[in-house]
Parts: C-alpha cells; sequence; structure tokens
C-alpha cells in the first residue's frame, strides 16, 4: 500500500448525511456491530478508509451518538500507522474552534485504537458540488468558515496540508467543518510556542522531502516535498474555491521526477472567463491564494478571511440564483442532535444574508430602537428551550439599559418565536430599526452564541459574531454581546450603562440553570407557575448564595403571589426579606430596586420609599417596561394619573404585544375614570390573549361603571374560565347579577366564593368589592380585615371607582388614612350613573 494511499483518509467519507446513508445502506459488518468499546456501544459502519474505519456508537455515559474511529487490523500493528492515527486526534483535540471536528477522546480497548469525535450529519462539499453548482455567494460562505478554521490552527502552529472538498463537510443548518488532520505538521516557526510535548513530538515528525497530500490541491512547494507553512493552506483553499466556483480544476497536474503530480507551471485560466458572474474582487482573492510562490499569496488565513469578510459584508453584488430565504438544506432531528459546541456565523450563510449585504447604502444607518427576536435552540432538544429563552432574555436586558436605546421587552419579541413573518414584516409590526437574531448552543457547560444584526427596512446585515464560554461565564458572554451590539450601532452610552454593560459576576452553572427555570415559570403568571418559579428560585439561591438576581426573583414571585393564593403578610415578608438581600449583594441592578419598590409599596405603605427605589430602578434600567409599569400603578395610587399613564405608554412602547402592559394600561384608564378608553385598551389586549384572566376582570369592572352590565357579566365569566382559582371574576359577577335584578343567582355565586375563602386565601378586599352595592356595611367589615393583614392592593383604595359610593363614610376616610395613602391621591370626581 503506497504512502498516499495510506494516509488519505476523509472523515467526509465516513461521516456522510443520515439520508444518504439510508439509501446507501448495507448489511452490518459481523465486526464490531453490537459491541462495547470502553463506554461506546458500536451501532452501525459509516464507512473505512486506507487511515482507519468509522462506526456510529452510544456513549453510554453521556447519551450521545458519536463517531468512532478504529485503525484497521491489518496496520494497527504497524508502528507508523499507528503514530500517523494519534498524530490527527492530538492536532485536532488540541484546536477549540466552532469549524473544526470536535475530538472527544483517544483511547485504547483490548488492543483496539480509537479515536472518539464529533458525530458530523451532513454531506461533504464534494457531495454537495456533485449534486448541484454552488452559487458565489455560497461558495464565499464556505471559504469564510475554512478561512476561519485554519487561522485557528495556523495560531496554534499547525498547518493542516490537505484542504479538499472531501475534508469540508457542510452540516444540514450551514455550519461548516473542517475534518482530518491526520497530515498536520507543526510548522518551524511556532515550535517554541507553548504546547504540550505529545502534541509537539505526535505532529512535528513529518520529514522534508516527504510529499503528503491531495496532489490536485497540493501547492507547489508542498507537492515538491519542500518545507511547508501556512500558506500551503491558503494555496489548497484557492483551489477549492476555484473549483467551487467554475466547477473544474484550476490547472491540470503534471507529473515530477518523484511519481507524485504538482500543479503545472502554466497560467490559472481567468475564473471569470468560465463564469462571469464572479465577481472581480472575488476572483482577485482566488488568484491572490494560487499565486506559485508564497510571498505572493496572503500571508496568512487570517488575512485571507478579513477579505472574505469583507466581500461578504461590502456593496458588492454576488448574482446567486433567485430563491427564498432558507437554509441549504432540511434540518432533521438527526442532524440537529449531533450538533454540539461549535456553532459559527450560521446566519451568514443563508442566501438572504447574502441578499441583504449586496443591497447595502452607503454609510452606517441610524439606529435607535431594536428588537432581539427569540434565540434559536441548536441542541435539538425542546428540553432545553428554556435556557435559549434565558439567554434571549439575559441579552434583552442587559441592552435595555442604554436609556438612549428602544429595546423591545421580552413579552413581545417572543411571540415571534417560530413566526415564519420576514424581517422587514417584524420591524415594521414592533416600529424598530433593526432586528437581532441568532441561535444558542449548549453542551454540558459550555455555551456557544451566535448573533446578527441587521438593518430591518433594507433587510442588511450589518454584523454578525460568534461567541463561546464556559457556563460559569455567561454572564460576561451576554456582556460581551451586548457591548459589541452598542459599539455597532454607535448609540451614546451613559458612562453608568457602560458600567452597568460590563459588569458581570462568575456563576455556579447550576444555579444558572435553575434561576433560568425560574424565570421561564415567573413568565407564565399562574399562581401554580408562580409557586414553581419560587422554587427554583430558592433551588438556585442553594447552589450560590450570593446570586442576587434569584433573590430578586424569589421577591418578586412572591409579590405576584400576595393577596392571590398567599395571605399578603407570609408572601410580603418573605418578598421583603428577599429583596433585601438582594440589595445587600448587589445595589446597582435596576430589576433590585424595583422589587425592593413594590415591597415598600404593597407591604410597607411607604409612598417615599417606594418612590425613591423606582427612581432608582428607572434610572439603572429605563428599558425594562416591568419597571415602567410597575411604576405606573406607584403613581396611580398616589393619584398622579396623568404621570401614570405616561409610564403606561412607556411600557407599552417598550412592550408592544404585551398582555401585561395592556392589562395594565386598562388599569390605570379605569383608576382615572376614562372607561371607555380603559374597555377599547382591555378588547385589544384580548385580541392577543383571549384567555388573559386580568384582563377580562378589570374589563368587567369597566363595563360595570358604564352600567353595561350584560357585557360585565360576561367578561366575569371569560375571567372564570380562564382563571378558576382567582377571585376577581367571581366579584365582578355577583356585583353585575345584583344591578341586573339576578339577586339569587348574585347570592349563589357569592355563596361559593365564600366556600372558597374557607377552603383557600381569598383576599378580603375582593369579598369586599363583591358586596359594594347589595351590602356596603359588609365591604366596610371585609375592607377592614384586608387592612388588619395588610392586603397590599388597598393602596388602591383611593384609586379604585369601586368604592367611590363609600368615600363619604368617616369609616372609609379612617382607611384611607390608616394605610398612609398620599394627600395628594384623591380620586376624580365620582362617576355618575
Amino acid at each position: 500500500m503506497d504512502a498516499s494511499s495510506v494516509l488519505v483518509l476523509s472523515y467526509a467519507v465516513l461521516c456522510i448525511s443520515q439520508v444518504s446513508r439510508t439509501r446507501r445502506a448495507r448489511p452490518p459488518e459481523p465486526f464490531m456491530i453490537g459491541e462495547t468499546i470502553s463506554h461506546y456501544r458500536v451501532l452501525e459502519k459509516l464507512g473505512e478508509g486506507g487511515m482507519g474505519i468509522v462506526y456510529k456508537a452510544q456513549d453510554s455515559q453521556l447519551g450521545r451518538h458519536v463517531a468512532l474511529k478504529f485503525l484497521p487490523q491489518q496496520t494497527a500493528a504497524g508502528e507508523d500507522a499507528l503514530k500517523r492515527f494519534e498524530r490527527e486526534a492530538c492536532a485536532a483535540s488540541s484546536l477549540n474552534h466552532p469549524n473544526i471536528l470536535t475530538i472527544y477522546e483517544i483511547g485504547e480497548d483490548r488492543d483496539r485504537h480509537f479515536i472518539a469525535a464529533e458525530l458530523v450529519e451532513g454531506e461533504s462539499l464534494r457531495e454537495r458540488m456533485r449534486r448541484e453548482h454552488v452559487e458565489p455567494h455560497e461558495a464565499v460562505t464556505i471559504a469564510l468558515q475554512v478561512a476561519s478554521a485554519l487561522a485557528a490552527a495556523h495560531a496554534a502552529g499547525i498547518v493542516h496540508r490537505d484542504i479538499k472538498p472531501e475534508n469540508i463537510m457542510l452540516r444540514p443548518d450551514g455550519i461548516v467543518k473542517l475534518l482530518d488532520f491526520g497530515l498536520a505538521k507543526l510548522t518551524d516557526q511556532e515550535r517554541t510556542a507553548p504546547q504540550s510535548e505529545a502534541l509537539t513530538e505526535a505532529i512535528s515528525r513529518t520529514e522534508v522531502g516527504t510529499v503528503m497530500g491531495t496532489a490536485s490541491y497540493m501547492s507547489p512547494e508542498q507537492a515538491r516535498g519542500s518545507e511547508v507553512d501556512a500558506r500551503t493552506d491558503v494555496y489548497a483553499l484557492g483551489a477549492v474555491l476555484y473549483e467551487m466556483t467554475t466547477d473544474r480544476w484550476y490547472s491540470q497536474p503534471a507529473s515530477t521526477s518523484r511519481g507524485v503530480e504538482e500543479p503545472s507551471a502554466q497560467t490559472v485560466i481567468s475564473p471569470r472567463a468560465l463564469d462571469v458572474r464572479i465577481p472581480p474582487e472575488l476572483e482577485r482573492m482566488i488568484l491572490k491564494c494560487l499565486q506559485r510562490s508564497p510571498d505572493d499569496r496572503y500571508a496568512s488565513a487570517r488575512e485571507l478571511e478579513a477579505d472574505l469578510r469583507r466581500l461578504i459584508t461590502s456593496s458588492v453584488s454576488v448574482p446567486a440564483v433567485p430563491r427564498p430565504r432558507r437554509r441549504w438544506f432540511a434540518i432533521t432531528g438527526a442532524a440537529l442532535g449531533a450538533l454540539l459546541l461549535a456553532g459559527v456565523l450560521i446566519l451568514l450563510l443563508k442566501p438572504g444574508a447574502w441578499r441583504r449585504s449586496s443591497s447595502a447604502p452607503a454609510g452606517p444607518p441610524r439606529i435607535q430602537s431594536l428588537v432581539v427576536l427569540p434565540l434559536e435552540n441548536l441542541s435539538g432538544e425542546p428540553t432545553q428551550d428554556y435556557f435559549t429563552d434565558g439567554m434571549t432574555d439575559e441579552l434583552i436586558a442587559r441592552l435595555a439599559k442604554i436609556a438612549a436605546l428602544r429595546v423591545i421587552s421580552r413579552t413581545s419579541a417572543m411571540r415571534y418565536k417560530g413566526s415564519k413573518k420576514s424581517l422587514p414584516e417584524i420591524a415594521r409590526e414592533l416600529e424598530v430599526d433593526a432586528v437581532v437574531e441568532g441561535s444558542v448552543l449548549r453542551s454540558r457547560d459550555r455555551v456557544r452564541i451566535n448573533v446578527e444584526l441587521i438593518h430591518a427596512p433594507s433587510d442588511r446585515q450589518l454584523w454578525a459574531e460568534g461567541y463561546e464560554r464556559d457556563l460559569r461565564d455567561v454572564l460576561a458572554l451576554q456582556s460581551e454581546v451586548a457591548s459589541a451590539i452598542v459599539r455597532e450601532i454607535r448609540i451614546k452610552v451613559a458612562p453608568e450603562e457602560q458600567t452597568q454593560l460590563a459588569r458581570a459576576r462568575p456563576v455556579t452553572p447550576e444555579a444558572y440553570e435553575l434561576y433560568l427555570r425560574g424565570r421561564a415559570s415567573w413568565n407564565r403568571l399562574t399562581p401554580e407557575s408562580l409557586q414553581e418559579a419560587v422554587r427554583y428560585f430558592q433551588q438556585a439561591i442553594e447552589k450560590d448564595k450570593e446570586y442576587a438576581l434569584a433573590y430578586t426573583g424569589v421577591a418578586d414571585s412572591y409579590v405576584q403571589l400576595a393577596g392571590r393564593v398567599v395571605p399578603p403578610a407570609e408572601a410580603m415578608a418573605k418578598a421583603k426579606s428577599a429583596a433585601l438581600r438582594a440589595l445587600e449583594l448587589n445595589d446597582s441592578l435596576g430589576e433590585v430596586h424595583a422589587s425592593l419598590a413594590q415591597v415598600k409599596l404593597f407591604y410597607d405603605f411607604d409612598w417615599p420609599g417606594a418612590g425613591a427605589e423606582f427612581k432608582r430602578a428607572t434610572q439603572l434600567n429605563s428599558g425594562n417596561s416591568v419597571v415602567h409599569q410597575t411604576h405606573g400603578l406607584f403613581l396611580s395610587s398616589a393619584g398622579r394619573f396623568d404621570a401614570a399613564l405616561a409610564e403606561a405608554d412607556r411600557a407599552l412602547e417598550l412592550d408592544p404585544l404585551s398582555t401585561s402592559a395592556g392589562c395594565i394600561r386598562g388599569r390605570l384608564l379605569y383608576y382615572a375614570r376614562r372607561y371607555d378608553e380603559a374597555i377599547a385598551q382591555y378588547k385589544k389586549t384580548l385580541e392577543l390573549d383571549p384567555n388573559s384572566a386580568g384582563s377580562c376582570a378589570w374589563l368587567g369592572y369597566a363595563y360595570l361603571e358604564t352600567s353595561r352590565l350584560p357585557e360585565a357579566a360576561a367578561a366575569a365569566r371569560q375571567a372564570m374560565d380562564a382563571s378558576p382559582n382567582e377571585a376577581q371574576g367571581p366579584a365582578v359577577l355577583v356585583r353585575a347579577y345584583v344591578r341586573m335584578g339576578r339577586k339569587a343567582e348574585a347570592q349563589k355565586v357569592l355563596q361559593q366564593l365564600l366556600q372558597k375563602s374557607r377552603r383557600q386565601f381569598v383576599s378580603p378586599y375582593n369579598l369586599a368589592v363583591a358586596y359594594i352595592g347589595s351590602d356596603n356595611e359588609k365591604a366596610l367589615r371585609r375592607l377592614e380585615e384586608a387592612c388588619r393583614e395588610p392586603a397590599g392592593i388597598l393602596v388602591f383604595l383611593n384609586a379604585d371607582p369601586a368604592f367611590d359610593g363609600l368615600r363619604s363614610d368617616l369609616r372609609f376616610q379612617d382607611l384611607v388614612r390608616r394605610i398612609g395613602i398620599p394627600a395628594g391621591g384623591s380620586p376624580p370626581e365620582p362617576a355618575r350613573h
């Protein structure tokens, strides 16, 4: 067996696509199938070559599929083959790059030497080229990723020396993988760099004069057996790029005295002479790569990568066959399941993304508003959605700290999860200048985020990048991404905002995961999900005693639970304890001050203290919709209705599709006695979510104040259907029935509510509302009971129109005084029915 046939083995042949395997499946090999090697159970044979046999296997420890590569038995005994086998693993495993095949383990079991590697699903570039022509824009995006991989390898002192279409794998999601470092060699100039002795020894043994590689893609110096450096890989990538764009080799090989082939000395035919659609700039780059003298080529793969990236983001037009905006290949569940921690600039690979570049106007566009669309979960596991959604939330939260930038809040952004709408359409609906989209890939304790910034009106990509960190440093990763976006859009950032953007402490991975699960539960805002959120946040605190946001999560959850299914005194005491602890740990978080503000308002009845905390929360987190919502409620409780509605408008500007923001605005309009506007707002909110119990109940209150009693009863029943455990719906229904003269039905609903209060907590405030108009004495007694708890909703006693008929009663006035509602908190004139 000659040297070239022994040495040239491509994983691209071995890691073929699942679809292709189905079409060309062969009977299982008797050797290995079903056996367990180390902790890998062999499932099927994928392929073989002169340097190895590859099987698909199941990792019994981690439950993932891997590719197991074994030396053939007939060559395993050979020292050279074994060294070369180990060399490939050492070279590849020393590189941590998203475009390089991930090596998990090198091992031996019963004299069988194996490499456990990432199982790559997809097709080789060779298969792709055989199937159809590669358009110029696709060729550049493929070459860009290969150049990025080579730049990383060269920085580590490793030259690949066998770049060819068979060694370039195209995954179904568009990620490109560079395979087969079996011919890698440590460059002379990098041998002094810090490297392990094993790696240096393994990959530096190829002697000058030994010809290794694939002839059609060899540089002249490599074909001659001369010393090679990183520029030989640049040459080979140029040859691949030439072939991709022209569908032919750049030159006919010629025989040498050594019996191997090298490119002939004839002039390379111009790529544009073969295909006029190839842009002149791309032709220049290809020809520069293919210069016979290394000194005339790109000095490094990094330099080539920079030119390719500039070509993508410039206004140079690269003709492409018109096609719908989509990924190149259908993404299958099996392919997604094989994804590991190696994401790259996925979004650059879309034909649509190239279309954005080609239509770029001169000069950077002005961006003052943006939306972060739900990041894509590339793990292939729906159970990881909470993690991806949490990463989306965190990125939104960090960008929202910039006062000069309007960032759409998470509720509205999440409505576009899985949406088929185009980016310009989404941007028009949300009235933003730019869109951020991307993906998250998490593997054990590593996380990778790829993001792309798009100018919405032109659908033009402005910037894209990928970031990878240990999960422990995920907050630093989010800060880096947010800071990069801010730099790209050239928005004005205040010094304190810059500090906020950059601040990130390491987190315990388990605590961070539990925190994200807690936030996912909190966002559902049902009594059950809020109680679940508390459990997750408390578990996060057990893992990390200094996790301020986890304490904030506990506080926020209990604030929401107070007076609903948990007695206010019990819930708010826990909320206060958690908020104060969060403040001790980190007083620079707007979320912490917002939580404490609600505690001071709804538990301490401390309007000055709450006002100071809301002011600080707004300074630190002016782009947070929830802060504006709760601040609006505070202002309304103090009778400052115009200021309250301004906060509600800001909250909806930041979160236009949020039922919470819509419901709060409707409620503030109701408190301001602007009932028709409140009804219109609730109807609009219910179009977004017909099952929003809060919107239904408050709509019922507004209907009562306008004497639209059948509509009030209908809204109350809808609220009860949406949330059977809530007491607001029954309270509205009792009042509607009483005023409609249906007293027996009113009494029945009231008795059911009273019976429920014996089994579970029902706020006396809601019972007081139910008695209004039929038994004001009982209503006052229930308010006294609520005051003893104390119920946080009492802060709205002066604002709530439901009690307008009691305001002249001295006992009611005493309640208002005892609660401490500010003197300026008088409501508008009572409505007349």
